[in-house]
């Protein structure tokens, strides 16, 4: 997925990277209408976004500009943990999920188009501090 705006002649786009999860889920039925689902679960989760800033002058506006690309990725431990209403065909779970983040990486590079080259003038890796943990809702069915 893309998405563009532009702002004062700057153009940006984002681009939404598909992200995955994978893991094992544990569920515990305590009687036939109730049961109870934990699960530990990698996934990760990343972007990309990419500026192009037009140069000016003093005499205006020229035909050059910057092209400066991010690129960021995150993966994440999660652990949701969820209650279930069983019904004769649906199973209808709601709850919440922690998840700690185990590694995150971040690229940042700038380029221009002087004399109509594309130049890449700087690419640089790193790996951003990870400060905290997340945590939201989770809801969803399962057909019977």
């Amino acid at each position: 997925m893309i998405t563009k705006q532009n702002h004062d002649g700057i153009e940006q786009k984002f681009y939404f990277e598909p992200s995955w999860k994978a893991g094992v889920n544990f569920r515990k039925e305590f009687s036939k209408q109730s049961l109870i689902e934990i699960g530990i679960l990698f996934s990760r989760i990343g972007g990309k976004e990419e500026s192009t800033v037009p140069l000016t002058s003093s005499s205006g506006p020229t035909k050059e500009y910057w092209i400066l690309k991010y690129k960021r990725h995150i993966s994440y431990l999660a652990v949701p943990l969820a209650y279930g209403f069983i019904s004769d065909r649906l199973v209808l779970k709601g709850g919440g999920q922690l998840a700690f983040a185990l590694e995150s990486d971040e690229s940042f590079s700038y380029s221009t188009n002087s004399s109509v080259k594309l130049v890449v003038l700087y690419d640089e890796s790193e790996r951003p501090e990870i400060v905290d943990f997340d945590y939201g809702l989770c809801v969803g069915f399962t057909m019977n």
